[in-house]
């Protein structure tokens, strides 16, 4: 092997790792299967480079990546601050944007400053906002790029909260494209950057509200419901005049937690909060999920029609003034039950080819909206007729990641020739 081939390690970064792990040099050699010595050389300098398989096995053994504790190839650009993008990529620039869904322009704009032209902090935060609006348009192979490239910068400036942001919105991601244990990587690698945001409440609330998210996603909201409600309690900390948008948000996830366990009540406190906050801030697609919510909570307690029918109408409302650029998963999860009970099986149909036709991008989006498909075959099997190919894939991701409710119905679901609708509301899986 040349020495080309060696990797430069960050004896810095290695300092600090054993720090903040609480580790002795004669432990860590040990957990390592190396010498104390060698180990000493490398925090010293004595030794500089070291081979690509041994960057892995230290890596391994901080649970973090090779890139954290190899030197960083990242140039520090000192330039002035350009106005125009700090404006843009402020807190509320980008509540507007995503209040008003223009996600896609919003895109154009950001890709339209060159980031060779700017100062490092700036590119750092240029980085961060085009992976999280790639993102939110389900531009997975784009999010992924510039939120690595971003991490990359973050560890050069040492900004944890940054790193801890970046990670979470990661998991997130790799949760929705299949890679649940990618998810749980990142989740605890970002864990090791909260003690050193020095307290930061902004990113310990960031960090609980994404863990939250993974779990709920992963069939344990049990474990999702406290973080959820510990991080809207932050919310009122960090902000002295409310973040209704954020709070909005929150207030909507936890409901899904509740309806998942089929805890009705305290799922609609949750989505008249959401509501409220979505109204305030003028986040329409909010107030729309909140609606179609509220009748799906409404027609499994087998309340009044009227109220079923008011509330689904009201959502339907909304959702016209909603980006058509993003699929809806909600809405569109809540309308297609909806549209079995009205027997509407033309709409339904219609409603479950768009959803799996649309949701390609994210495995996890794709999985429920072919189970939809199957419990809509199973109903009105004159209507449809559901591909083995996609039931086979959905029920390969519900077993790869784990996630023993979803894959028990649809188990049961591939057992019937037909289910009644009472069924469906019986094995439903939110």
């Amino acid at each position: 092997m040349t020495t080309k081939e060696l990797i430069e390690i960050d004896p810095a970064a290695l300092r600090k790792f054993l720090e903040n792990q609480n580790l002795s040099r004669h432990e860590f050699a040990e957990r390592l299967g190396v010498s104390t010595k060698t180990v000493q050389r490398w925090v010293n300098e004595s030794v500089r480079r070291v081979r690509p398989d041994t960057l892995e096995r230290i890596a391994g053994v901080f649970k973090t990546t090779p890139d954290q504790l190899c030197k960083t190839s990242v140039p520090i650009e000192t330039r002035p601050i350009n106005r125009a993008l700090e404006e843009i990529c402020s807190e509320n620039f980008l509540n507007r944007i995503r209040a008003g869904d223009e996600f896609p322009s919003y895109l154009k704009l950001l890709k339209s400053f060159n980031p060779s032209e700017l100062c490092s902090a700036q590119k750092l935060t240029l980085f961060i906002h085009i992976g999280l609006t790639s993102f939110h348009l389900q531009k997975t192979k784009s999010s992924r790029l510039y939120f690595d490239e971003a991490l990359k910068i973050a560890n050069c400036l040492n900004e944890p909260e940054k790193a801890v942001s970046i990670l979470t919105w990661s998991a997130l991601r790799e949760n929705f494209s299949g890679n649940h244990r990618e998810a749980i990587d990142l989740i605890d690698r970002s864990e090791f950057f909260l003690p050193q945001t020095q307290g930061s409440l902004s990113a310990r609330c960031e960090f609980l509200f994404r863990k939250a998210q993974v779990l709920y996603q992963s069939e344990n909201p049990v474990a999702a419901i406290p973080m959820m409600r510990e991080c809207i309690l932050l919310e009122y900390k960090i902000h002295p005049t409310i973040d209704a948008y954020k709070l909005g948000v929150k207030y909507f996830h936890l409901s899904e937690c509740y309806l998942r366990l089929r805890d009705y009540g305290n799922a609609r406190r949750a989505l008249l909060k959401s509501y409220k906050m979505a109204e305030k801030c003028g986040w329409v697609r909010g107030q729309s999920y909140s609606h179609y919510s509220l009748g799906i909570i409404r027609l499994f307690k087998r309340e009044e029609p009227e109220h079923v029918r008011s509330s689904m109408n009201k959502a339907r409302q909304l959702k016209a003034f909603t980006g058509p650029q993003r699929i809806n998963t909600k809405a569109e999860h809540r309308e297609f039950i909806y549209l079995v009970q009205q027997q509407k099986f033309d709409e339904a149909k219609a409603m479950v080819l768009f959803n799996i036709r649309n949701s390609r991008r994210y495995s996890y989006f794709l999985s429920y909206a072919i189970l939809d498909g199957l419990f809509f075959a199973k109903i009105a099997p004159l209507h449809l007729q559901m591909r083995p190919s996609l039931i086979a894939r959905a029920e390969d991701y519900f077993r790869r990641n784990n996630l023993p409710q979803s894959l028990k119905t649809l188990e049961q679901l591939k057992s019937k020739e037909q289910i009644t609708f009472d069924e469906l509301l019986e094995l439903y899986v939110f």
